[in-house]
């Protein structure tokens, strides 16, 4: 998928002549896949200020899932499962019911959420200076499981016990730490 100069979205697939035309699309947020074949069922696409599933050639869409002025899916969570970004809300997409949680976290204007990581059963973010964590299913509201004297930085994941992350930055006295998945001191 590309953004072209008259800013629409065009796809062209492996396999096309060069005498097709590029298949109209929508600003894409996350592809989605069919679980059998692994080949591109349908897309969550961002349109006309809200988001919504639209097939594999962009020829049908469904209704609007939620009005967004801006979408960014932040991590895949499995097969068609994400973690997305509406207008700094968090918000977890489940593809196989075509439905999102209720938000998960609010974004105060101004910041964003840094990182993100996930195990088999939850959500760890960062966000300023604090770390969270969320059902994976987005059942719940994300809570603090940490708080840093320095703002947490763009560097997350999970081991079996621990999420390990960056706080400080460039200047600032950049520490690699390690907190129990359950929350407290790292």
């Amino acid at each position: 998928l590309c953004e072209t100069s008259d800013d629409q979205w065009k796809m062209i697939r492996l396999g096309m002549s060069s005498a097709s035309a590029p298949i109209a699309a929508k600003s894409p947020v996350l592809p989605l896949f069919a679980a059998t074949t692994g080949a591109v069922s349908g897309w969550l696409v961002h349109d006309a200020g809200a988001i919504s599933t639209c097939d594999a050639n962009f020829a049908a869409c469904g209704t609007a899932l939620a009005p967004a002025s801006k979408a960014l899916a932040l991590l895949g969570l499995g097969l068609n499962k994400a973690l997305l970004n509406l207008d700094d809300r968090l918000f977890v997409y489940d593809g196989d019911t075509d439905t999102l949680s209720p938000a998960i976290f609010t974004a105060p204007a101004g910041t964003v959420v840094r990182a993100s990581a996930a195990d088999a059963t939850h959500i760890y973010f960062a966000h300023e200076r604090s770390i969270y964590r969320a059902p994976i299913d987005g059942s719940a509201a994300a809570v603090v499981i940490a708080a840093e004297a320095n703002d947490t930085t763009f560097q997350m994941s999970v081991t079996q016990n621990k999420v390990v992350y960056l706080t400080g930055g460039i200047g600032l006295g950049m520490q690699l730490k390690a907190l129990d998945k359950a929350g407290g001191v790292s």
